[in-house]
């Protein structure tokens, strides 16, 4: 299954905030099994929305936005969502006691336009928010047999969101998707030109598992990433590839994954018995 994430908001396109929701989505989605094709950013804009949302599901099964759920005006997500498959909003009363319980239990005062929140596209699935206020949504097409998912903005309302309903939800609708596993040698020392040219042979030759070069302040990262139908299938075609071409950059690999330089060096003094000192002057 194809998917894309929509991330909204204006902060995002003014550089304001960075976008954490996307990194997190894409990565657990992808341990599902979920190809994630595409990602997009727009603005609080109804109609640029719109297009956006039209376009990625045009060419993705699944979308999921986050963000602009909230009690505000700017806050338009599941409108717009409502408006593009041709759905009426409608005031959902049971949305609307837990909001009210939320800020009632916090002794807060509620001002009216948090009940803007309990606005649902009409046949929606409404997702509980165990962290906030704002309730997410699931709505199904079912003629195009598409799904458009709105979550929260704030990190922890839709990471708490998506593992409590959004993953078990995907799970039960379409079933095992298999594995998408990666993972990453660490090189120094040798430009991302030069490494190509050393293992060249493969990257042209890739289909799964598929090869990739990252630039990283001074490192150059080989990234391999592989699907199969389990993730212990999926770490056998990284290791066969592997296999082919460490012999080629070896000399040049100091890390796997989230190894750094400085937890190698220190490794290595450690399993030599060895100390650093370092002075500055």
């Amino acid at each position: 299954m194809i998917v894309e994430l929509v991330s909204t908001g204006t902060e995002l396109l003014l550089g304001q905030i960075i976008n954490t929701n996307a990194p997190f989505l894409a990565a657990r989605l992808n341990e599902l099994g979920f190809s994630v094709l595409y990602q997009t950013s727009v603005g609080d804009n109804r109609e640029r929305m719109k297009n956006v949302l039209r376009t990625a599901l045009e060419r993705a099964d699944i979308v999921i936005t986050s963000g602009g759920l909230g009690p505000t005006q700017g806050d338009i997500t599941k409108e717009v969502t409502a408006a593009l498959l041709n759905k009426s909003m409608y005031f959902h009363e049971d949305s609307a006691e837990r909001i009210k319980r939320y800020f009632a239990e916090r002794r807060i005062c509620m001002s009216d336009n948090n009940l803007r929140q309990a606005m649902m596209p009409e046949g929606a699935k409404i997702v509980e928010n165990t962290c906030g206020t704002a309730p997410g949504v699931i709505v199904e097409d079912q003629t195009a047999g598409k799904i458009i998912i709105n979550l929260p903005g704030p990190p922890h309302e839709l990471s708490a969101m998506f593992e409590t309903s959004i993953a078990p939800y995907l799970k039960e609708k379409y079933g095992v998707q298999g594995a998408i596993v990666s993972k990453v040698l660490r090189t120094y020392g040798l430009g991302e030109s030069a490494l190509e040219e050393r293992i060249k042979k493969y990257i042209l030759s890739q289909s799964n598992p598929t090869l990739a070069l990252l630039a990283r302040n001074g490192e150059i990262h080989v990234r391999i990433t592989a699907r199969a139908a389990s993730e212990t299938d999926a770490l056998q075609l990284i290791v066969n590839l592997e296999g082919q071409i460490r012999p080629l950059i070896n000399e040049y690999i100091f890390g796997i994954d989230d190894e750094t330089m400085e937890k190698s060096v220190g490794s290595l003094l450690l399993a030599k018995d060895l100390t650093i000192a370092l002075a500055e002057s």
